[in-house]
């Protein structure tokens, strides 16, 4: 009865799911001298969109100083740039930088390969797939929003 409980619950099949995968987002990072959350957070940034830090620290569901770290990393790279916020001082921002936007294409075309040729989910249906999206869909649009 347990078992069955703990096999049809979402929360642990993406945990478990998450754990299979995460050796091959380590890889993926690795080959580019970035951690996983390195990687996460260059990934959740889009060119030309200025975010507060705490914003990206939410997105990555790390607290301030974890995400202190991966910025002072990829602001070192010069990947992104970070600035006193114009409207708070205390607010500091972060953006990608011309260069941080090439190798976060680099970046994410090496992911695209390495899931498309050597990821156990290399051969998932893309029914599945869409699925898969649809279902961060459904989460991403529950989830509350938080302002600048």
């Amino acid at each position: 009865m347990n078992e069955t409980l703990l096999h049809n619950n979402p929360y642990w099949l993406v945990t478990l799911l998450a754990s299979h995968l995460k050796h091959g987002v380590a890889q993926v990072a690795e080959a580019h001298d970035l951690t996983p959350s390195q990687m996460q957070g260059l990934l959740l940034l889009e060119p030309g969109v200025q975010i507060p830090m705490n914003q990206l620290s939410c997105m990555i569901s790390c607290d301030a100083s974890y995400i202190t770290g991966i910025v002072d990393k990829l602001a070192s790279l010069q990947y992104i740039r970070r600035q006193e916020s114009a409207l708070d001082r205390r607010i500091k921002t972060i953006e990608l930088t011309k260069s941080g936007v090439a190798f976060r294409k680099t970046v994410i075309e090496d992911f695209s390969r390495y899931a498309s040729q050597e990821s156990p989910l290399q051969n998932t249906a893309q029914e599945t797939i869409n699925s898969l999206q649809e279902l961060v869909r459904v989460i991403d649009a529950q989830l509350p929003k938080k302002s600048n």
